[in-house]
């Protein structure tokens, strides 16, 4: 009987250790790999795509100013893509903002991925991937910081223009960096452009509570339509935004994005004040969209602009424009951005124009801008009227854009559609 019960002790004791084995060894692989497993509150994610010669020092100084930001309050996690060309690191690296033994808070590298195009929707979402292994957590934030020029489509003839392959050092240019071959992307790496359509196609819907874009032009109906389902809110501004763009507030405003709930207009108040304090180039825009609510406004907008259709250019002379001519180059922006409302009315009905004033009301949550943009001997502009939100009226000599790629965009094939 004693040896019975003593078998079954053994027995019992042996299914218990079997059972307890794989929690032991989890346990022991989540101590090892704490720092990136552990889930936070919340992580952000900035993608910086600076392989090329107008960003590359921007980025170290952005890179910088946002470690210098940051509390500890979450994670934050950095890919960078530098310019080898100007001296500095040649490969891509995934890091992770870390208090260091002196205090103080550094990029601490995680991955090296070697030379690549961080301008490849494969590279955006196996980082962002990346980014969400390393850092999981119960809320996402993304930045993104490159060239950009808001929905248009890359490398078209009718936009091109010739990259500067000079090693000139404009760290201390404060213009906008229009002249190197920015011709219709989000993302630039040398040569390489991303569209905007290709770049939502990377980013997993519903991942991040809000995406900032802190690149030129990305506040337009089409940008925004297609990350409607993407994101609860995005921030960008339907103008250029000015080197060094967010890069001096992030020191005293980057604490904004951590808060329980994202105070993103107290981060987008903080960019109005320091560019309207900019002696020589005070110019700046900024818009704050709720994209929960962005398919009433496409719904109101689809009858007038699916009627006037081919006939949408007559209207663009005496809108509001927010974009410019590149005095370097035969590009010219003021025809591609034009102000929603001040467009749209030229053609729509008084109650279209109701229906569509109250559907933006509800996407837009914030909205600032300074009095102007430029200087006038760099084609600057006055701001009459800001509705908070672009769009582009297919100019009649960018016929390839409009018929090959406006009506290829989520926005375009919802309002040009047959239903």
């Amino acid at each position: 009987m004693y040896a019975i019960v003593l078998y079954y002790f053994i027995f019992m004791r042996n299914i218990l250790y079997l059972l307890l084995l794989p929690a032991f060894l989890l346990s022991s692989c989540n101590k090892a790999d704490s720092k990136k497993l552990s889930v936070g509150k919340r992580t952000i994610f900035c993608y910086m795509a600076g392989d090329n010669n107008s960003l590359s020092d921007e980025t170290t100084a952005k890179i910088k100013a946002i470690c210098n930001g940051f509390g500890g309050e979450g994670k934050l996690l950095i890919y960078r893509d530098y310019d080898s060309r100007t001296g500095h690191i040649s490969s891509a690296t995934l890091s992770s903002v870390e208090l260091t033994t002196d205090g103080i808070y550094k990029d601490v590298v995680l991955k090296r991925y070697g030379s690549e195009n961080s301008a490849s929707a494969e590279v955006v979402a196996r980082s962002i991937k990346d980014a969400v292994e390393w850092a999981p957590a119960e809320s996402y934030g993304l930045i993104v910081f490159s060239c950009g020029s808001g929905w248009l489509p890359t490398d078209q003839a009718e936009l091109e223009e010739s990259y500067d392959d000079d090693d000139d050092d404009d760290s201390n240019d404060i213009r906008p960096h229009l002249s190197t071959g920015t011709a219709g992307s989000i993302l630039q790496d040398r040569h390489n452009k991303l569209s905007m359509t290709d770049f939502a196609g990377a980013i997993p819907p519903g991942l991040f509570d809000f995406i900032v874009l802190e690149a030129h032009h990305m506040g337009d109906i089409e940008t925004l339509y297609e990350l409607s389902d993407k994101t609860d809110r995005l921030l960008a501004s339907v103008t250029e935004i000015l080197s060094p763009g967010f890069t001096d507030i992030y020191p005293d405003a980057l604490k904004y994005l951590y808060e329980e709930s994202p105070d993103l207009e107290a981060f987008a108040k903080a960019y109005m004040a320091r560019w309207r304090k900019e002696p020589t180039y005070p110019f700046a825009t900024i818009s704050l969209y709720d994209c929960t609510k962005v398919q009433n406004l496409v719904n109101a907008l689809k009858a007038p602009l699916a009627r006037e259709g081919e006939n949408m250019y007559l209207y663009i002379d005496g809108v509001q424009r927010f974009g410019r001519k590149d005095k370097n180059s035969e590009l010219d922006y003021s025809k591609c951005f034009l102000d929603l409302c001040d467009y749209v009315k030229q053609f729509a009905t008084d109650k279209e124009m109701d229906n569509i004033q109250k559907a933006l009301d509800n996407v837009i949550i914030y909205k600032d801008h300074t009095k102007s943009f430029g200087l006038p001997k760099e084609d600057g502009f006055d701001i009459k009227t800001f509705c908070g939100l672009s769009i582009y009226p297919e100019p009649q000599n960018y016929v390839v854009i409009n018929t090959d790629h406006h009506y290829s965009t989520k926005f375009g094939q919802y309002i040009w559609s047959a239903n």
